[in-house]
């Protein structure tokens, strides 16, 4: 489906001259758009044109994943209720088996922590090994702050303001 109508010549471009793996238009794709002998202006809207159905073909595919992916979890959602549900009406170690399904129960060990501040005050007092907790800091740059430091004079390392000009296709 297309939204706009634009010439067959450039239509096939658009639409043969790209690596099926990742969308982007081949060198040989950019070469041949070069050499139309259209006018560049006219090139250009109706590439202009092109793209916004690009544009709104990957909106349509996004929403339906979304609801796709919706759905899926809805599914998960109910088969996660009946395992529950199974879990809760079956006697521990009870094995069921047809044809099409088979029922099983596996032991396994999980350590729960009730009270993480407790954990962390017996570390501290030496009461357990240093290897049952972690430190971990994390440290983000915030480019809000650092563009008001650069405006307002002060010298950031490896950082600058950038101007930049953006293509609006609307």
């Amino acid at each position: 489906m297309h939204l706009y109508e634009i010439p067959d010549e450039i239509e096939r471009i658009c639409a043969r001259e790209v690596d099926p793996e990742t969308g982007e238009v081949t060198e040989d794709g950019w070469a041949m758009l070069g050499e139309l002998e259209a006018e560049r202006a006219e090139v250009a809207l109706h590439l202009a044109a092109y793209l916004k159905g690009e544009l709104a073909e990957a909106e349509a595919i996004d929403a339906e994943a979304t609801r796709l992916k919706r759905r899926a979890e809805i599914h998960r959602n109910r088969a996660n209720g009946f395992k529950s549900y199974l879990a809760r009406n079956l006697d521990p170690g009870v094995k069921l088996e047809d044809a099409r399904s088979k029922l099983s129960w596996r032991k396994s060990t999980a350590v729960e922590i009730y009270d993480t501040n407790a954990v962390i005050e017996a570390h501290n007092a030496g009461k357990i090994p240093d290897d049952c907790v972690e430190t971990r800091v994390t440290i983000h740059v915030s480019k809000k702050a650092v563009k008001a430091a650069l405006e307002s004079g002060v010298d950031v390392p490896t950082a600058q303001v950038v101007v930049r000009q953006n293509l609006q296709v609307t």
